[in-house]
């Protein structure tokens, strides 16, 4: 059994726990709301805009669309393309709650923009973006819950978009650092 066997029995496990023993109309419910937090990255866009009326937290608007456009070209299109994973309900025949997603499962598009806007967050603002963060592990978690995503999707999208963010921090504080002035931080 090489690597890829294992991961794969491995999220099939997972979904099967999570779709037998955390499945009610509640938790229905509340997962679909919070997945469509995350669709087209809309809470993150939402919380940017507001975030370019503070000095203090505009480059954090900026950095977080700057990521976006990335990682929709780099991610969404041309690795999510290139990959075909098949989405867990296709591959398993399994009933969804919501409108299948029309694109490939590898990796997580909630979990990586919700990360990556997290991190991102969580560098300008510190623990104040701890809501921010949770958000990002309940919309990530929804896509499993939903069915829509494996376990190991979701675990890519959220370590592509923390890396990819802390990527964007590094290069910020790099040029504001070779430009003079002092990167604004908790």
């Amino acid at each position: 059994m090489n690597l890829f066997d294992i991961i794969e029995k491995t999220d099939y496990m997972l979904l099967m726990f999570v779709r037998d023993n955390l499945s009610s109309l509640v938790c229905d419910r509340l997962f679909v709301y919070i997945s469509r937090a995350g669709n087209s990255a809309f809470l993150w866009m939402v919380s940017a805009v507001i975030f370019l009326f503070f000095k203090k937290t505009r480059p954090a608007a900026f950095l977080t669309v700057i990521v976006f456009v990335f990682e929709l070209i780099f991610f969404e299109v041309i690795l999510k393309n290139a990959l075909a994973r098949p989405r867990p309900f296709v591959e398993y025949g399994l009933n969804i709650i919501i409108p299948p997603p029309p694109t490939f499962s590898f990796p997580s598009g909630h979990a990586l923009s919700s990360f990556s806007s997290a991190v991102i967050f969580y560098h300008f603002i510190g623990r104040k973006a701890l809501p921010f963060i949770l958000m990002a592990l309940l919309i990530s978690f929804s896509r499993i819950y939903l069915l829509v995503h494996y376990p190991s999707d979701v675990a890519a999208g959220a370590l592509f978009g923390i890396l990819t963010a802390y990527g964007a921090v590094r290069i910020y504080e790099h040029l504001v650092i070779s430009s003079g002035k002092k990167p604004q931080t908790d």
